[in-house]
């Protein structure tokens, strides 16, 4: 699929045109394939067609059963077909929907931090779940729709074998029809990207309700003006949006149905005034005219034009990743005889460009730590300490200054291995991903030290529930810290909310206990009853280092 990726500049909609391109280059054969199923059931009913009228005109009965025996072999073959072509353009479409998500999900994870934090999580969360559910579901639209098209120019033929004036009447009243349904479906789609953009907020409004719910509960002005002009102004102007579109797509079932109905009154009030006087041929056009399915493909069109739209958001999430500085260094794999000596970093800055923080800049800062040496980071909030979290662990580039690994200059954007790091806002894992070599054994009886073994078991290489309270994950994620054996600890305010055992716990044994083992430790931390522990403390102020 890389075939088809585009460069930085190229917009959403071309690069709807290329994934064509790629499926008609990349899948030649699974389309031509199914082009040929879907004309042979197509083909298939008329075939039926012509051999129940001409068992209608034969009055040999001895021949009427052979048509008939030869008409169930045919409708066995057009189901087995139907069947086919049904399984394999699902397939088809299913595996390139599974194409565009690995894709997406690959450019993410390669993603630089910043340029991920700029995007947002949300907007990624949306576009890898609602906008690949969306896609999915319209499967069954494309299959029936590709057949309705054949049907429809198959019956539009034999109407004109029929009668050319009834031909050129449906086919002028289609193409007028087409005119404002056409213009109906750009308004459509136009309000259907505003809607998206109003349930992404409304998503936010009850991410604020189910998280913030302490917060709202303790101050009633709060919460009566987060109900009114949060949760309520956004879900009526929601709503309002909804009710355009649902009037849209009542013009659009309107549409059909009058085409519908205006084709077979104007086929039987009309035809006879150009000529026609066969009242066998008119009962058959308007048989034909019933069976075109208007009102499928108008009925499946709506949910055409929401996949686009989907389609067009991931083809935009995907882009804005190629625009913001995808990841291309190479990481270096930390082998088992690698030994730390020391990590020092002189002279680092970071300046914030382009965001809420634009203009904040921290640095320059020079610190080192050496194997089994602590070093603890306080400063208050808005300091620049997860700032120089994410510089020391390479997670952002520094504007200036040097790293140096063993007296070795280095890139540490390439030596993230080092680090094992539980960030304040860290995530949780339940399995050790990337780590083949796990001691069960060890884990159990770290599980067993935290106090965890009547909450969680390890099996399988993964935790059996990540359902616990704030300490408790902690300690968890301490655990998985513990086991990784990085030569680089990182601790960020583990402390905050464990009691007064476990922090003790922490300062006093685990600390102790890696330093032993020759790790570089660092802890940010408030805690000045345990700054004795500290082999070194360096004190941060508006990205600034104060004292060392």
């Amino acid at each position: 699929m890389d075939n088809w990726k585009p460069d930085k500049q190229i917009n959403a909609y071309q690069k709807i045109q290329n994934a064509f391109q790629y499926l008609w280059q990349n899948e030649y054969y699974v389309i031509r394939q199914l082009i040929f199923k879907a004309f042979l059931v197509i083909s298939m009913g008329p075939t039926m067609l012509a051999i129940a009228y001409a068992a209608s005109a034969i009055p040999d009965i001895k021949a009427r059963v052979q048509l008939f025996i030869i008409y169930i072999i045919i409708l066995l073959i057009y189901i087995l077909i139907f069947k086919n072509y049904y399984e394999s353009l699902i397939f088809t479409i299913e595996k390139y929907i599974a194409t565009i998500r690995i894709n997406v999900m690959d450019n993410v994870r390669q993603a630089e931090l910043m340029s991920f934090e700029k995007i947002g999580s949300e907007k990624i969360y949306s576009a890898l779940t609602i906008d690949i559910m969306t896609l999915s579901e319209v499967s069954h639209s494309i299959a029936m729709g590709i057949i309705s098209i054949f049907l429809l120019t198959d019956l539009m033929l034999y109407l004109s074998y029929l009668s050319w004036q009834a031909f050129l009447f449906c086919l002028f009243a289609l193409f007028f029809v087409s005119f404002f349904y056409i213009n109906n479906q750009l308004q459509l789609r136009k309000n259907a990207l505003t809607v998206r953009e109003y349930e992404k907020k409304m998503f936010k409004r009850i991410y604020d309700l189910l998280y913030g719910y302490k917060e709202l509960r303790l101050h009633d002005p709060k919460n009566d003006d987060f109900y009114i002009n949060g949760l309520k102004k956004n879900m009526t102007r929601l709503q309002d949006l909804k009710l355009l579109s649902g009037q849209k797509f009542t013009n659009n079932f309107s549409i059909a149905s009058g085409l519908q109905m205006f084709l077979i009154v104007g086929v039987v009030l009309f035809l006879p005034i150009l000529g026609l006087k066969s009242h066998e041929t008119l009962f058959t056009i308007v048989a034909v005219v019933l069976f075109l399915p208007i009102g499928f493909l108008i009925d499946q069109a709506p949910r055409l034009t929401l996949a686009s739209i989907s389609l067009q958001r991931l083809f935009d999430l995907e882009n804005e990743l190629l625009q913001l500085n995808k990841e291309s260094k190479k990481q270096v794999i930390i082998s088992e005889p690698f030994k730390l000596h020391e990590l020092k970093y002189t002279d680092i800055t970071y300046c914030y460009h382009d965001s809420n923080e634009a203009g904040f800049k921290v640095g320059p800062i020079s610190i080192s730590v050496k194997a089994g040496e602590t070093l603890f980071i306080t400063g208050g909030n808005g300091s620049g300490k997860s700032t120089l979290l994410k510089l020391i662990t390479g997670l952002y580039p520094c504007s200036s200054g040097r790293v140096e690994l063993n007296h070795k200059e280095i890139d540490i954007g390439c030596y993230r291995s080092l680090f094992s790091a539980i960030f304040f806002d860290y995530h949780l894992f339940d399995r050790f991903y990337g780590s083949n070599k796990i001691d069960p054994q060890r884990v159990k009886e770290l599980i067993q030290m935290m106090q965890l073994e009547n909450k969680v078991t390890f099996e399988d290489n993964r935790f059996s529930s990540l359902h616990l309270s704030t300490g408790q994950r902690k300690r968890l994620a301490l655990i998985m810290s513990i086991v990784a054996d990085k030569p680089v600890s990182i601790f960020d305010e583990w402390a905050a909310h464990q009691d007064p055992e476990f922090r003790n716990m922490f300062y006093e044994t685990i600390l102790p206990q890696l330093k032993n083992q020759g790790k570089a430790i660092i802890v940010v931390s408030h805690d000045e009853n345990f700054f004795c522990h500290a082999d070194k403390l360096i004190r941060l102020d508006f990205g600034q280092l104060k004292n060392e």
